[in-house]
């Protein structure tokens, strides 16, 4: 299934937020559901296909294992915070699927 980036973005929590979007069309009958009822007008209920459409929300995780990032308010009462820069999780993109591309992503997005 292919997957639309559709932006990139911090939240108002700070935390960093991608958007992705895709389509595809199965055959139910595909998966075992067979199910169905005839209709008096002639026809059947439920179609064979059905389009699956993803509207999705990625956010990604602290690091469990990282230092918390250090917060150091100035004597001006402006809180500053160094960026923090992820390196590419090799392992994850490797294994494939929609995780691993998003943990990609958000490994080498700046935005």
């Amino acid at each position: 299934m292919d997957f639309e980036f559709e932006g990139s973005a911090l939240d108002p929590f700070g935390n960093q937020r991608v958007g992705l979007s895709g389509k595809v069309d199965v055959n139910r009958k595909d998966f075992g559901l067979v199910w169905n009822a005839a209709l008096e007008t002639g026809g059947v209920l439920v179609s064979e296909n059905v389009t699956l459409t993803f509207e999705v929300s990625a956010i990604k995780q602290a690091d469990a294992e990282a230092p918390a990032e250090s917060v150091v308010e100035s004597t001006e009462s402006e809180v500053v915070a160094e960026p923090v820069v992820a390196e590419p999780d090799v392992e994850a993109s490797e294994k494939g699927g929609l995780v691993g591309w998003v943990k990609n992503l958000f490994a080498t997005s700046n935005r």
